[in-house]
């Protein structure tokens, strides 16, 4: 299974919505103060059902407190609904090949595993979710969607 990891609000956002919605990435050109970039369009998500640093990361610079309950979400499709590997999404999208391997070291730096992320360029309807679920004190639990 692949999941997309986000917050509770944003959870509530997108089972309104009946999609996950294909938003521009944004990256750093620089781990501390280094020019934000907006990129192509995607939904991402990983194989990994363990909670990555980077979604931690990405959500504690939103400020969301992942130790509060059901404030992490994530929402879990089938692994070949989402065929695109990193490579496969950057490259048709003329990256600069050093942006790539920016990308490619942020992810080592931050202990990932890009080889396990998968990207849709598009939204991801209800209609492909397999599982919505929150991290409460007692692990994954099922959403209502």
């Amino acid at each position: 299974m692949l999941y997309h990891y986000t917050d509770r609000d944003s959870a509530r956002e997108i089972i309104e919505a009946g999609a996950l919605r294909a938003e521009p990435v944004r990256v750093r050109t620089a781990l501390i103060g280094g020019e934000e970039l907006l990129l192509a369009r995607c939904v991402w998500f990983t194989r990994s059902a363990e909670v990555s640093p980077t979604v931690k990361a990405k959500l504690a610079v939103a400020g969301w407190p992942l130790d509060r309950p059901e404030m992490l979400w994530r929402f879990g499709v089938a692994d070949g609904a989402v065929p695109l590997d990193l490579p496969a999404w950057a490259y048709p999208h003329g990256y600069d090949p050093q942006l790539f391997r920016w990308m490619l070291v942020t992810a080592h730096v931050a202990g990932e595993r890009w080889e396990d992320w998968r990207l849709s360029d598009a939204d991801v309807p209800r209609e492909r979710w397999l599982a919505v679920e929150s991290l409460g004190a007692g692990g994954w639990a099922p959403q209502p969607w």
